[in-house]
């Protein structure tokens, strides 16, 4: 038993130590006419002197490589880490050096002109959200919790993601990885919602931005056939809530 022991805490220490990391992003549209999102990251809990921060190059579900780095510019440190050195080794890789504290934050800006469903994009209508396009991660460290808070600028639009919800919390969402982050788009604007339905336990909304005229009812209701269907062959359902979006033309 006493062999053990060495190896039990060499194998647990590292999980501790990333444990204690986070990284909370805050999301400005100051002016969607302009089409660029501002984000502000804070990490914190680190314990390292360096860091990598990537960003990937596609999205779940469309495999096509996007080049999302080409679309982040003005990429700046703020505070007083005037310390810390931030070099590219390739083009969606960003490694900072000499940190010399337990946090640091960085801000940049993300261009979204591009409508497309792998595409981020934001005008003066809406916004949607490609989040492997915005949100940085650390290098081999994917499952670390996340929050996000965007802030629209217009309190007639909303927003909605599969991500969970902070409690009490408007526009603010958190999950415990970038797995889930990545696989969970986020739509922004004058949205409507049509009328929920539960199957296998679960909640299942609509939610879509411009989806013009058909019949809501009788949409929903064959939204719910399929569902029932799919529950039934698959005979589980992972989730409390699943809402499905839509945009328009």
């Amino acid at each position: 038993m006493k062999n053990k022991l060495p190896f039990l805490f060499l194998y647990v220490l590292p999980f501790f130590a990333d444990a204690q990391i986070k990284l909370d992003y805050k999301v400005d549209m100051f002016s969607p006419e302009k089409q660029y999102y501002n984000v502000t990251l804070h990490l914190s809990g680190l314990k390292e002197d360096s860091l990598v921060l990537k960003l990937p190059n596609w999205m779940p579900g469309y495999y096509q490589n996007m080049h999302y780095f080409r679309n982040i510019d003005e990429f700046s440190i703020l505070g007083n880490s005037t310390t810390i050195r931030v070099s590219q080794p390739d083009s969606n890789t960003w490694k900072f050096s000499n940190i010399k504290s337990s946090g640091f934050t960085i801000t940049y800006r993300v261009k979204s002109a591009r409508k497309f469903v792998a595409s981020t994009y934001l005008d003066s209508t809406h916004g949607y959200i490609i989040p492997g396009s915005m949100f940085l991660y650390i290098k081999d460290k994917l499952r670390l919790p996340v929050t996000i808070s965007i802030n629209t600028g217009n309190p007639q639009w909303k927003t909605i993601s599969g991500l969970n919800t902070l409690a009490g919390k408007s526009n603010q969402y958190t999950t415990n990885d970038f797995d889930i982050l990545y696989d969970s788009p986020i739509l922004i604007g004058p949205l409507e919602e049509l009328s929920s339905f539960v199957s296998g336990g679960a909640e299942h909304r609509f939610i879509g931005y411009k989806m013009g005229e058909f019949d809501r009812s009788l949409f929903m209701g064959n939204q719910k056939k399929m569902v029932d269907a799919d529950t039934a062959v698959i005979g589980d359902t992972p989730f409390k809530q699943y809402p499905c979006i839509a945009i328009g033309p």
